[in-house]
């Protein structure tokens, strides 16, 4: 199989994962998921406690996600400028978002949308990098990186569906 094919495979099992953490909160089956209508457009403010603590593992965990979005974008579209690179990014945490809203699994907050955002950008920055220090093998290098994590994204599938 060549780099670009695997690549491609990679980047839909992340996205279904992604989908699936995101959206459907790791729910097997999908109805058992709290339901919940909520929107929060004040950044880094949890609308569950106002005056309270902001939860950092979220933000870290929601920067984290989507830093392989970055690599992948940045592998499929290096020549375009960094803008058209991250702006996917950007519209699929803003539909997450709204389809968090519409199908009430969720609560849709601004915040995410912010940290998703950066966590794209650090993974295209990280792409640049890795393509900057090992321009031969930078693509097999992300490739091994996103089998590693999606090998245990699996195993995290499969703890969660069924224990």
């Amino acid at each position: 199989m060549n780099k670009r094919k695997l690549t491609q495979i990679l980047f839909i099992y992340y996205l279904i994962i992604l989908t699936w953490v995101i959206v459907f909160k790791m729910s097997f089956p999908l109805l058992d998921i709290y339901r919940i209508r909520q929107i929060n457009l004040m950044p880094f403010v949890d609308p569950a406690q106002p005056n309270g603590p902001t939860n950092y593992f979220d933000i870290v965990a929601n920067i984290l996600a989507f830093i392989p979005f970055g690599l992948f974008m940045h592998i499929f579209w290096r020549m375009e400028p960094l803008w058209k690179q991250w702006l996917p990014m950007l519209e699929v945490s803003l539909l997450f978002e709204c389809l968090q809203w519409t199908l009430a699994v969720g609560r849709s907050d601004i915040t995410d949308v912010i940290t998703n955002a950066f966590g794209g950008l650090l993974g295209i920055l990280l792409a640049w990098a890795l393509r900057t220090l090992f321009p031969k093998h930078w693509i097999t290098l992300i490739n091994g990186l996103c089998v590693v994590g999606a090998i245990g994204m699996t195993f995290v599938v499969i703890i969660v569906a069924f224990f």
